[in-house]
């Protein structure tokens, strides 16, 4: 998280998430890496699993440190702060794909992921619908607009 290289620790409490820096003898004390109150469990839909299940610590924004996202309702999504910096820059809708519909069954949002298909360092977001296989590159701010491939891949060719 601090882009020295060494593995960190950081989890979603109460109020947001926190991250401690590994050290020499092990790991320093705890920060609140988020800024406001959206990765909270007093947020609207933070304490439902679709949501909470579907954090990732991940690489949307292009840096060598970790970005945050969540995938329901809607993909949204924290930069981290500039080098040198510890923390989050405020979440923000990166797609509303996942705002409606059947994403909230686990069935679908259990098929979240972040990987990066264009070599670019940033990663993008795949998964899989009640209709199609769905994915989105990142653009270092937003996703761009999904498209719906593998047709072959939906619940009524028995894949739900």
């Amino acid at each position: 998280m601090d882009g020295d290289g060494k593995d960190d620790i950081c989890g979603r409490g109460v109020d947001g998430i926190y991250c401690a820096a590994s050290g020499e003898t092990g790991a320093a004390s705890p920060i609140k890496w988020s800024t406001d109150n959206q990765l909270a469990d007093d947020f609207p839909d933070v304490m439902q699993p679709q949501s909470y299940s579907t954090l990732r610590f991940v690489n949307v924004g292009g840096s060598a440190r970790p970005d945050i996202c969540l995938g329901v309702p809607g993909v949204r999504c924290a930069i981290s702060k500039a080098p040198g910096e510890i923390g989050l820059d405020t979440i923000s809708t990166w797609s509303e794909l996942t705002l409606f519909g059947s994403w909230k069954h686990e069935q679908y949002w259990r098929t979240f992921q972040f990987v990066d298909l264009d070599g670019d360092g940033r990663q993008d977001f795949c998964a899989r619908g009640d209709n199609y296989f769905y994915c989105a590159r990142s653009t270092g701010d937003t996703f761009e607009q999904f498209r719906a491939m593998l047709p072959e891949l939906a619940d009524s060719e028995g894949w739900n």
